[in-house]
C-alpha cells in the first residue's frame, strides 16, 4: 500500500516536472489549463494522472487530439523514482530527496530542449545549500576541495576534447559533488560514461545526446549500490 501510494504521489510530480519541463521555465500561473491543440478549459478530472490518460485512450476528450506518449513516460518514471528514493539508506534526507527530484526535471528539459533554464538550476540549489548550511554547517556537509579539484578535470577535459561535456553537465556534477562523498561522484560518472556510451552505439544515428538523463541515472544506481 505503502509503494502504490508513493507510486502515485510520484506521478503527480511527474506530471508537473513534465509541464515545467516542456515549458522549460517556471511561472506562477493561476489560470486553469487548457488543451494545447483547442485551448478548451480542462477540468480536474481531466488532469488525473495515469487514469484521465488511460480512460481517454490518449487522445484529448474534447477534440480528440492524440497526447504525446511522453506525458505517460514521465508520470510512470517519476513514480517509480519515488519508490526507489525510498528505498535509499538515508530516507529523511532532504539532499538525496531534493537532489533526484531536481535531476529528473533537468533530465526531462535535457531531453526536450537540449539545455536547463538557469533560474530552475540556480534557485532551488543555492535554497538546498543554504538549507543544509544553515542545519548542519558547512564542515560536516560540504565537500568544497573535493569540488574544486573536481572543476579543474572537467575543465581540462572540455578543453582537451571539445564538445565532450555541456556547460549544464557540468553545473549539475559540480553542484553534486558538494553534497555527496565523493565516492558517490566518481561512481555516478564511471556509471552514466558507460550507460550514454552503449546509448551512443546503439543509437548511431543519433547526432545529439542529452547527457543529464544518463547522469541522473548513474547518480540513482550510485545510491542505490552504496545503501
Amino acid at each position: 500500500m505503502l509503494n502504490a501510494t508513493l507510486f502515485y504521489i510520484g506521478c503527480c510530480f511527474g506530471s508537473f516536472l513534465n509541464q515545467v519541463a516542456l515549458k522549460n521555465v517556471l511561472t506562477i500561473n493561476f489560470q486553469r489549463s487548457t488543451c494545447d491543440s483547442c485551448s478548451k478549459q480542462l477540468t480536474w478530472y481531466d488532469l488525473i494522472p495515469l487514469f484521465s490518460y488511460i480512460l481517454y485512450r490518449r487522445k484529448c476528450r474534447y477534440c480528440n487530439f492524440p497526447i504525446a506518449y511522453s506525458y505517460l513516460i514521465a508520470e510512470l518514471i517519476c513514480g517509480a523514482l519515488f519508490i526507489l528514493i525510498f528505498c535509499i539508506q538515508q530516507l529523511q534526507s532532504i539532499i538525496i530527496i531534493t537532489t533526484l527530484i531536481l535531476a529528473y526535471l533537468y533530465s526531462l528539459m535535457d531531453y526536450y530542449h537540449l539545455e536547463i533554464n538557469p533560474t530552475l538550476f540556480y534557485l532551488p540549489n543555492i535554497l538546498l545549500l543554504v538549507t543544509v548550511v544553515s542545519i548542519n554547517g558547512i564542515t560536516e556537509t560540504l565537500h568544497i576541495s573535493f569540488t574544486f579539484l573536481l572543476f579543474i578535470v572537467l575543465f581540462s577535459i572540455t578543453k582537451l576534447l571539445p564538445n565532450s561535456l555541456g556547460g549544464a553537465d557540468i553545473k549539475i556534477i559540480l553542484s553534486w559533488s558538494i553534497f555527496f562523498e565523493p565516492s558517490i561522484i566518481l561512481i555516478t560518472l564511471i556509471l552514466s560514461s558507460g550507460i550514454g556510451l552503449c546509448y551512443s552505439l546503439l543509437m548511431t544515428k543519433t547526432n545529439t545526446s542529452p547527457f543529464i538523463p544518463f547522469l541522473t541515472l548513474g547518480l540513482l544506481l550510485a545510491l542505490l549500490l552504496n545503501k
